[in-house]
């Protein structure tokens, strides 16, 4: 009999019935899919911890910090870090937060409890903020844009001018045509005749105690002792040094080495101080009265059709290729209606001062004029090749002053 039953449950058509389908169903649920009911269960949270959960966010407000922040929503600034690490999309830089930026906040939901807390803080905080901007208004008169009340950078201000305390702060102006330094730097080039009353540097003012090997050459703010020939100064008089190049024509050129202020004068020589330097200033260059800087801030240019025609008569520096900033001599000056501003095109040498405007190979501002011959400042330069008597053509004339 035990036998038989043995044999019953081996054979494939009996077991099943014994054991019951509704029982394997189930068993074979769990083995084969054990994940089902539990993934239901982790779905469907219930609907007293919905109410119980809220996503906080907070949007900042002009004045906010990632310190401030930590502080009202945490309960401890230093753990600013955490809202910076959850924001690196939005902040670029943790010290930098700008209004309107929605940060999240560490934990991507909290408690309604919590959630409460943090806004009774930030209400109070707030509170705070309006108290104090209220005060500074009633100490200063006036509402300020930060965040924190009272005066800022930018508020709004009566006018009180360019003075700030006792340090005067200068207004930004329109630059000159030509400005100081150019027109002190500038060369003359002038006839034997026409400069006649002059000084020379006889010697440079140095302590030198220990007999130390000083360069010869005058430097800025050097004194020197100028022995005056015909010349007739006073103290606070400015005069130029200038060092003499021999030029074409019976010409020379004096250039601009330096200005100096009479500091004492007698009746041969005076004791000056060198206040600007343009050059290599040396003991026996001549000294001439510096004469005075009075280009008018309101001068302006008009364009000239067909201006005035002159030509090239040198460079500063004698030299193949020009280049831009180089100083070159006109032969047009102050006879000829020449004014200090004006400017003029230069031409290619086979063309005459009527060529076209497009073909001009380079454009020179006047920055000093003498009698018969004016110094320019080559301000564009199109091509390297203007020389000796390259045409010109006024095309700007100055209007006003």
């Amino acid at each position: 009999m035990g036998g038989e039953s043995w044999k019953v449950w081996r054979r494939p058509d009996s077991w099943v019935p014994r054991i019951g389908i509704p029982v394997l169903t189930c068993v074979l649920s769990f083995l084969v899919f054990p994940g089902i009911v539990v993934a239901q269960e982790e779905t469907e949270p219930s609907k007293a911890a919905e109410d119980q959960a809220r996503e906080i966010t907070h949007e900042v407000r002009p004045g906010d910090t990632l310190w401030g922040l930590a502080g009202a929503y945490l309960a401890d600034p230093f753990l600013w870090t955490r809202i910076y690490e959850l924001n690196t999309q939005v902040v670029e830089d943790p010290h930098w937060i700008f209004p309107g930026e929605l940060l999240a906040l560490p934990g991507a939901f909290m408690t309604e409890a919590a959630a409460d807390a943090s806004a009774v803080a930030v209400e109070t905080l707030e509170s705070w903020d309006a108290a104090q901007e209220q005060q500074a208004v009633q100490e200063t008169g006036r509402r300020g844009v930060s965040w924190f009340g009272g005066s800022s950078l930018f508020d709004d201000s009566p006018d009180v001018g360019n003075v700030i305390g006792l340090l005067e702060v200068e207004m930004y102006r329109e630059p000159l045509l030509v400005s100081e330094s150019d027109f002190y730097r500038a060369p003359l080039l002038v006839g034997r005749e026409e400069v006649q009353f002059t000084g020379r540097t006889v010697r440079k003012l140095e302590g030198n105690p220990l007999n130390l090997r000083i360069p010869a050459g005058v430097r800025l703010y050097d004194l020197v002792i100028i022995e005056l020939d015909r010349l007739d100064v006073v103290a606070g008089d400015e005069l130029r040094a200038i060092h003499w190049e021999e030029a074409a024509n019976g010409r020379r050129i004096a250039k601009s080495v330096a200005l100096l202020e009479v500091r004492e004068a007698d009746s041969e020589t005076a004791r000056a101080e060198v206040t600007r330097l343009y050059g290599d200033y040396q003991v026996g260059d001549v000294v001439i009265l510096a004469e005075g800087f009075d280009v008018s801030p309101t001068l302006s240019q008009a364009v000239e059709q067909d201006g005035l025609k002159t030509e090239v008569i040198s460079a500063e520096v004698d030299q193949a290729l020009l280049g831009e900033n180089e100083m070159v001599f006109l032969a047009a000056g102050d006879r000829d209606g020449v004014r200090v501003g004006d400017e003029f095109a230069l031409f290619d040498i086979r063309d005459d001062a009527s060529a076209r405007f497009e073909d001009r190979l380079a454009t020179v501002r006047i920055l000093r004029v003498t009698d018969e011959t004016s110094t320019g400042r080559i301000v564009d330069l199109r091509d390297t090749s203007p020389q000796a008597g390259s045409p010109a053509r006024r095309i700007l004339r100055v209007v006003g002053g």
